[in-house]
């Protein structure tokens, strides 16, 4: 019986979502593995309907599993994350990897946000001669955000430029 993985995804035809899902898929079914996609949809307003969108967990059956793919940087409600990672604590036995944002105790697997920020802020300095850069980035609280900031703030300041509060903009990544 070939080996089982749940991937856990919000939003999976969004332009960002889409290529990580499809990369998963193709790695799995090159190894050999068996994938189930769950998706949670986040774009209901009314709580029950986000309560009963959550309720999809119940469907893991992590007997049935291996492990668990969880994109959560494809969730993008504040209330979401903390309520899919405390169902994930209490109810899944199998080793979990967040692609995302960090919590613990799951590992996680992310992009270096502040040294790729840095880097893109330098080059708006170096190559076209930028001075006051705006730093658009996601929820205050949620650490890919806070590490773009430092990304941001980082290149100002090595440029010798400053770096103001009121140039950085927290907003939910797609809509500032």
């Amino acid at each position: 019986m070939p080996k089982r993985i749940a991937i856990v995804i919000g939003k999976p035809y969004h332009t960002i979502n889409r290529p990580q899902l499809q990369g998963i898929l193709e790695e799995c079914y090159r190894l050999g593995y068996s994938a189930n996609v769950f998706t949670i949809n986040e774009e209901f307003y009314d709580t029950d309907v986000l309560l009963q969108e959550r309720g999809i967990l119940n469907a893991l059956h992590p007997g049935e599993l291996d492990g668990l793919i969880y994109l959560t940087y494809s969730l993008t409600k504040e209330e979401t994350r903390p309520a899919v990672n405390a169902y994930l604590q209490a109810h899944f036995n199998k080793p979990i990897v967040m692609i995302g944002a960090v919590a613990e105790p799951f590992p996680n697997v992310w992009f270096d946000d502040a040294a790729q920020f840095e880097r893109i802020v330098t080059h708006l300095i170096e190559e076209h001669g930028c001075r006051d850069i705006l730093c658009l980035t996601g929820f205050a609280q949620y650490q890919p955000s806070l590490n773009r900031a430092a990304g941001w703030r980082s290149a100002l300041q090595k440029a010798g430029l400053p770096a103001p509060e009121e140039r950085l903009v927290y907003g939910d990544f797609w809509i500032a």
